[in-house]
């Protein structure tokens, strides 16, 4: 627990620190001030994880790379003395000023509520990481990217080590493997955390201000905690990606109501989005926010402001693109269009159809092997009567809910497109379709994103509480507290359900996975002993030992990476190792 929150506070403190140092080149470079802490946090943790997967070409990810990292803060911490001193200066006058607030039965209520869920957070951190795809991939891949940075077509030996996500190379920054020999895994539920205590101290109930349609996203974001709060210990690349896609949402929504933001701020809520994408390319989609600030940047002639939004989003897109390419031999993995180099570690472009295919028969509820390739080309009355049938009955209900208010969304657009609303903004409502529509065409899977089954009745939402009619705002003034007070209490209820023990002093290690030894190339690989979990501990690890004998080394050591030998590339070869039929 000690450990959990002194890397907590490190965390903070080094994001914070590289993120106002972006906010003051920004201001300097285009005039703009942003005076968020919340986004300056989070631009920061973008930042540094553009900056730890850059480091990772180059050199494993441990203490060196932390070490460049707070040589850098210090840096920063010099170029903008003046800043910093400003900053404290004004932290220390609100400080001095502030008064205790009026002792009310609300206010207790609601910091008694903040309190729970922080410790909540912090207790399920400090739990063994419970989930599947940890066991089967994600803890080899932040391993691989702790001992080597990046190996050369590491997808060969494990098909989803090539799904390359910008949030392993965060935790593996922050693991602290280098300084305590143990790997922590907290990150997931840090990061889950903020998102969570931001949408709690900004509602507009917390605050004791009007309603906004805006909270609505928050409540969804405490609904998704309670679904996932067995798994927040995981360094599972869904919970974060999709809790920040509803907190970038509900922070457009605040732009769009607070009337007189400079498209600068929506244009760093769009770098925000892009890195939202390198962690998990299932939330694509929320990129159509670009054209708000686009097209208003370019009419308003901010050229300056353009120019830096381009560099900053090269700088998180690149080394994503370049690990993926590195790992994969494709740039966007697992596009096959992607491949334009040929490179000797590159994975056989059949093997690529074949895991596409795969993630989206499943998605779609089809699981024989046989009927991957079909599945992806069924149209859309064949396959969505097996998905259906799959499915809970709540979200089925949601799933019709959303059929009908499209059309209501749809409609309140083109009234007010019809009658020229000042101060609306289209590309929101776009956006949330287009969402909901690209999960549900492509990997309708709940993990995948069952919060997009929430944005167009948040969307309605907010157009109904913009309308100010006196009906809606006195049921959702009500309706609002009454759902983030049930939803935390739910939360912190069921977190003290899922935690198990309480270690004091760290985190609670990785789950361990049987494996055993298997003599492969002059050297020792592991495989699983039982349903293909190889875990943490047993490095390297294989978790199909067919797929070795179509494998050679690229060179004498691992960080060379692997490629198919010459003789198999003809091979169509299955994930597991076995030649399709």
């Amino acid at each position: 627990m000690i450990l959990t929150i002194a890397n907590w506070i490190y965390a903070a403190l080094i994001a914070g620190i590289v993120g106002f140092g972006f906010i003051v080149f920004l201001k300097k470079v285009t005039g703009y001030a942003c005076k968020e802490i919340d986004v300056c946090i989070l631009l920061g943790i973008a930042l540094v994880t553009a900056y730890a997967e850059a480091f990772s070409l180059l050199y494993k990810v441990g203490g060196v790379a932390n070490a460049v990292l707070v040589a850098l803060c210090i840096l920063i911490g010099i170029l903008c003395k003046k800043e910093i001193k400003n900053l404290l200066y004004i932290t220390y006058n609100k400080l001095i000023s502030f008064k205790i607030k009026t002792f009310s039965k609300e206010n207790i209520i609601r910091d008694l509520i903040v309190i729970s869920v922080f410790i909540a957070f912090w207790l399920i951190a400090c739990q063994r990481a419970y989930h599947a795809d940890t066991d089967l991939y994600h803890a080899q891949a932040i391993r691989w990217i702790e001992e080597y940075g990046v190996a050369k077509g590491l997808g060969n030996l494990h098909h989803r080590l090539a799904f390359n996500s910008a949030f392993m190379v965060l935790q593996a920054l922050f693991s602290w493997k280098f300084l305590i020999d143990q790997s922590m895994h907290v990150m997931n539920a840090y990061l889950c955390m903020l998102l969570t205590m931001h949408a709690l101290f900004t509602c507009s109930w917390f605050k004791g201000k009007r309603v906004r349609g805006s909270d609505a996203f928050k409540v969804v974001m405490l609904l998704y905690d309670i679904m996932n709060v067995s798994v927040f210990a995981s360094p599972n690349t869904d919970n974060f990606v999709l809790l920040f896609c509803l907190y970038i949402l509900s922070k457009w929504c605040e732009y769009v109501e607070e009337k007189d933001k400079q498209p600068e701020a929506f244009g760093l809520l769009c770098i925000l989005a892009l890195y939202a994408v390198t962690v998990k390319l299932s939330v694509a989609m929320i990129m159509v926010l670009t054209l708000k600030p686009a097209i208003e940047l370019l009419k308003k002639k901010r050229y300056k402001s353009i120019f830096f939004m381009i560099v900053t989003g090269l700088f998180i897109l690149l080394p994503f693109s370049f690990r993926n390419f590195m790992i994969s031999g494709y740039f966007l993995y697992p596009s096959v269009a992607t491949g334009f180099f040929e490179v000797d570690w590159k994975m056989l472009p059949d093997s690529v159809k074949f895991d596409k295919q795969e993630i989206m028969a499943r998605a779609r509820g089809i699981y024989e092997v046989n009927r991957y390739s079909e599945a992806c080309n069924m149209p859309f009355a064949e396959w969505f009567p097996i998905w259906w049938s799959q499915q809970e009955f709540w979200i089925q209900l949601m799933f019709v809910i959303n059929i009908i208010l499209v059309l209501v969304l749809i409609g309140i657009n083109c009234r007010k497109i019809i009658k020229r609303y000042e101060n609306y903004d289209i590309v929101i409502n776009i956006t949330v379709i287009v969402q909901f529509i690209y999960w549900m065409m492509t990997a309708p899977r709940n993990r995948y994103g069952i919060v997009f089954l929430f944005l167009i009745p948040c969307m309605v939402i907010v157009h109904l509480v913009e309308t100010n009619k006196k009906i809606i705002i006195k049921f959702y003034s009500k309706f609002m507290p009454m759902a983030f007070g049930i939803l935390a209490v739910s939360f912190i209820f069921k977190s003290g359900l899922n935690i198990e023990e309480i270690p004091l002093k760290r985190s609670s290690y990785y789950v361990y996975r049987e494996c055993e030894e298997v003599e492969w190339e002059g050297m020792t690989m592991y495989t699983p002993i039982e349903n293909n979990y190889t875990g943490y501990y047993y490095f390297p690890s294989i978790t199909y030992e067919d797929r070795l004998k179509y494998l050679e080394l690229r060179g004498e050591t691992l960080k060379e990476g692997f490629r198919i030998k010459d003789e198999y590339k003809h091979v169509k070869i299955m994930t597991d190792g076995r030649p399709m039929e």
